[in-house]
């Protein structure tokens, strides 16, 4: 009896080391607004876990693969393995919900955190401290949604404005012929949700198929929008540099159903025409 008595206290006794040097080996944040330091050991994989699902990872192109790599999964988590050392580099990340985290990451062959990551954040509390995130979000018009769907498509990510209230929502990334005569492919790549008034942005990215530059016409576009502005006037020739636009459409419903219109009718309905200074001043406006 005093065998087994000892067994189990010696059971017991590993057990909880064992529970008690897992959570130690996790390091736990609290996001407080300020960068978070990062410094990831050369060679050895770390696990960088977020509150929620993430819709976006800006890492500059001079730490991408090959020099780093990363595998994101649905739920939040970044598995990221650098492959040589590199100084400290601003890494912004947005989650669905439209929060931003900002991670201060280096890497290094003679130090490092292999351990995992667990980045905790009490937006309640956020909410409480923060008189104007408990405010309704105000509304915008379309050229404000407009150009802040062209600042994440071109410029750095510190000049992006942020939207109270707008977040990322998912789209499909799937080419279809929406541009009349198919000279234009044409893919969505983002998507954003603006609660007051309820409407939707949507990034489109605009290849030229032809040897000669394309002139971007709205009637042209088909599908359901309340408005719709191209990036640049006219596309270049494919193969060309500028063969590559984008254009920004607002609608009242989500991409999908937008455009799922289409096989019930025969004809495009034609876009609500704006004065062209209108039209001119959004799009000279965008990147400000």
């Amino acid at each position: 009896m005093k065998f087994l008595t000892a067994l189990l206290v010696l059971f017991l006794s590993l057990l909880s080391s064992s529970i008690f040097a897992d959570d130690t080996s996790v390091r736990h944040v609290v996001w407080d607004k300020s960068p978070i330091q990062i410094v990831l050991p050369v060679g050895v994989e770390k696990r960088i876990e977020f509150p929620e699902p993430v819709v976006d990872i800006l890492i500059p192109p001079n730490i991408a693969d090959p020099i780093s790599r990363t595998q994101l999964t649905p739920d939040g988590r970044l598995y990221w393995l650098a492959t040589k050392p590199w100084e400290v580099e601003r890494i912004r990340v947005e989650t669905v919900s439209g929060y931003f985290y900002l991670l201060d990451v280096q890497a290094s062959d003679k130090a490092g955190e292999p351990n995992p990551l667990i980045i905790e954040h009490d937006k309640e509390s956020d909410k409480q401290n923060d008189p104007e995130k408990t405010a309704e979000p105000e509304g915008y018009d379309y050229v404000d949604l407009s150009r802040y769907a062209a600042q994440h498509m071109h410029g750095p990510a510190r000049l992006i404005k942020p939207l109270p209230g707008v977040r990322r929502v998912p789209v499909e990334h799937r080419v279809i012929p929406l541009y009349r005569g198919n000279e234009l492919e044409v893919m969505p790549v983002a998507q954003w949700h603006s609660p007051n008034p309820p409407l939707y942005i949507t990034a489109l990215k605009l290849v030229n198929l032809t040897a000669h530059s394309v002139e971007i016409t709205p009637l042209n576009l088909r599908g359901q929008w309340l408005w719709s502005a191209p990036h640049h006037p006219s596309v270049m020739p494919r193969g060309s540099l500028g063969d590559e636009s984008f254009y920004y459409v607002v609608s009242d419903q989500p991409y999908n159903q937008a455009i799922g219109k289409l096989s019930h009718r025969r004809a495009a309905k034609p876009l609500k025409k704006t004065h062209s200074s209108e039209r001119d001043d959004a799009l000279s406006g965008f990147m400000e």
